[in-house]
């Protein structure tokens, strides 16, 4: 840190120092194998599921249950502890009783948010579960959710890995872009 900080000091202006800082790192590379094979609670799957809470709460999304906005509490007041929850579209419990590891269950192709109290009533499989509780189809495209339902059958598992992925790749690498297209589109 103090070797950035020597850096800013030595700039003349803003841009230089930005300039200088971002010679010592390349952009991440986000790619659907990326996305893939990044465990949501790890290094850089930590930064991955905040760039895509940033893109679900841009996209407006809300809790499937509840109908308010992910972040918010009733009457559109902001939830000042933050306190969002992390949910496995394909329960961990259900992946684990067929085999697949701790780290393809924690996928970050297999995370999406509500808010508290909605995670422990989706137990099922996706289909089962969106279907039993008629979530609306247009809250699960918010949250980047492939829509072909053949997708959320335990059975596909590894396809709606692949699928989301892909799409996760997309629009995080578009975020990205968004945010410092300098770096991004190089």
């Amino acid at each position: 840190m103090q070797e950035d900080i020597n850096t800013i000091h030595k700039a003349s202006n803003f841009e230089e120092a930005i300039a200088e800082l971002h010679k010592e790192f390349d952009p991440i590379e986000i790619n659907k194998y990326t996305v893939k094979n990044t465990v949501h609670y790890q290094g850089l799957g930590r930064f991955l599921k905040l760039v895509l809470y940033l893109i679900v709460y841009k996209n407006q999304a809300t809790d499937w249950f509840t109908g308010v906005r992910l972040g918010f509490f009733r009457y559109n007041e902001i939830n000042r502890d933050f306190t969002i929850e992390v949910h496995h579209f394909f329960p961990k419990s259900l992946l684990k009783s067929v085999g697949y590891s701790e780290d393809k269950q924690e996928a970050l192709a297999n995370i999406v948010f509500v808010n508290p109290g909605t995670n422990k009533r989706l137990r099922d499989e996706p289909y089962v579960y969106i279907n039993k509780y008629k979530i609306d189809r247009n809250e699960l495209l918010k949250q980047l959710i492939p829509e072909d339902e053949q997708l959320w059958k335990l059975e596909n598992y590894e396809k709606f890995l692949e699928v989301r992925s892909e799409k996760l790749a997309s629009e995080l690498k578009k975020y990205m872009k968004n945010l410092y297209p300098q770096f991004y589109t190089q």
